[in-house]
């Protein structure tokens, strides 16, 4: 692994929700080589599993990250319910949809937090309709950037 070469995205991600935690669930991982949100979760030393539909932006990220992370080109949607419905969890859910996605990802908020120990880190749209479901709490709603009239870091964490 070249941990050297993974550089942290400019914008802000919140890195100290990761603290104490250990397991990771990356969904829409595959965009700038996880720049994003999965440097930021290997920074943390995480354990993650980093899931995207693009074969090929998960094949470049292989060398970045360390050999136990797990890449899985599939439907971040179908795939994280399958692993739901397996009994599978993770302490940080962490997603970074595609803009044109950012609602439909909203719209799935039961899942991620299901899915969820203790936080769900999901990138909005500035009209991004986001539900805070039962049992949870919205934490921060942090500004990454002016694109498309703002998109930010939404951060909630279990009760």
């Amino acid at each position: 692994m070249a941990a050297d070469v993974i550089h942290l995205s400019d914008d802000v991600y919140p890195s100290e929700a990761l603290e104490g935690l250990a397991s990771a669930f990356v969904g829409f991982a595959g965009g700038f080589n996880g720049r994003q949100d999965s440097a930021h979760i290997h920074q943390a030393g995480l354990q993650a599993v980093c899931v995207d539909r693009d074969p090929d932006r998960l094949l470049g990220m292989r060398d970045l990250y360390p050999e136990n992370w797990e890449f899985v080109t599939a439907d971040v949607y179908r795939y994280a319910t399958m692993r739901y419905a397996q009994g599978a969890r993770y302490d940080v859910v962490s997603l970074d949809p595609y803009t044109n996605q950012f609602q439909e990802c909203a719209n799935y908020i039961d899942l991620w937090c299901r899915l969820a120990l203790s936080v769900v880190v999901i990138g909005v749209g500035k009209t991004t309709d986001l539900p805070t479901p039962a049992g949870w709490c919205q934490d921060s709603y942090l500004k990454r950037s002016r694109y498309q009239g703002g998109t930010y870091w939404a951060v909630l964490l279990k009760l």
